[in-house]
């Protein structure tokens, strides 16, 4: 995560990690005082990433500081992956705080997201002739 005591700046897919982790919290200790007292955090985390949704329809990842990470930036999968949980994960919260119309942007997204994802335009690499990413399935969530 980004926090204390590993502090990174300049990272899109750490604080993705720590909305995926709220989610678990919350759905596993049932604490949703907590969720209440940081809802316009998380909100506005997910408004932050999610503006880095391009015309592709997936994440473009700017803040590439990510630690032991190999060739990050720009259309990855792994942070479209994250992108992704984050969305769907995000849009239970928001059902969770009775927001429906909040939880039915974050599904349309995350759901734009996954076709882009799949969609041989970006993940056949025709110079080598293979798929080039993993497909961004269904998550558990």
């Amino acid at each position: 995560m980004a926090g204390p005591p590993l502090n990174f700046y300049g990272s899109d897919t750490y604080h993705m990690s720590a909305l995926i982790g709220t989610y678990d919290y919350v759905l596993y200790s049932g604490d949703m005082e907590f969720l209440t007292l940081n809802w316009s955090k998380v909100t506005s985390a997910i408004s932050f990433i999610a503006s880095k949704i391009d015309q592709t329809g997936l994440l473009h990842v700017t803040g590439a500081a990510d630690w032991g990470r190999y060739a990050q930036g720009g259309h990855n999968t792994e942070a479209n992956a994250l992108m992704y949980g984050t969305l769907k994960t995000g849009c239970l919260m928001a059902k969770w705080m009775d927001l429906p119309d909040l939880a039915a942007g974050w599904i349309e997204h995350a759901e734009t997201l996954k076709a882009a994802a799949n969609s041989t335009a970006y993940i056949w690499d025709s110079h080598v002739g293979y798929v080039s990413h993993i497909l961004v399935r269904n998550l558990s969530y």
